[in-house]
């Protein structure tokens, strides 16, 4: 089990439920966009990356507020590989965090 999967399964592991379902689709997602063009869906990942799988989900045609809860679990993977002990110096930080948290996420249309 690599970097990535390791701190998916462990941040998988907090919940349950629908929310453990929910998180664990969001994340398959990111995975499977992450493999299709050829990324590590943890290390190495920069805020462009972020935002191509952001603008990805608007064109396959979800709403702006769906592409924000769709990216939520993405947020959340990133967050807390950040605090795992077992980074072996691989992960850089402060690229993790600004790469997924600074992304621009699109503006939920008003109804």
């Amino acid at each position: 089990m690599g970097p990535a999967q390791l701190a998916a399964v462990s941040y998988l592991a907090r919940y349950s439920g629908h929310t453990h379902l929910l998180y664990a689709y969001q994340l398959r997602r990111w995975f499977g966009w992450c493999e299709s063009n050829g990324l590590d869906p943890l290390l190495r990942i920069q805020r462009a990356h972020v935002e191509l799988y952001i603008r990805h989900l608007g064109a396959s045609g979800l709403m702006p507020s769906s592409v924000n809860t769709s990216i939520h679990a993405v947020r959340g993977c990133f967050r807390f590989a950040l605090t795992m002990t077992w980074r072996q110096g691989a992960l850089d930080g402060p690229r993790l965090s600004e790469s997924c948290q600074r992304a621009e996420r699109p503006t939920p249309i008003a109804s």
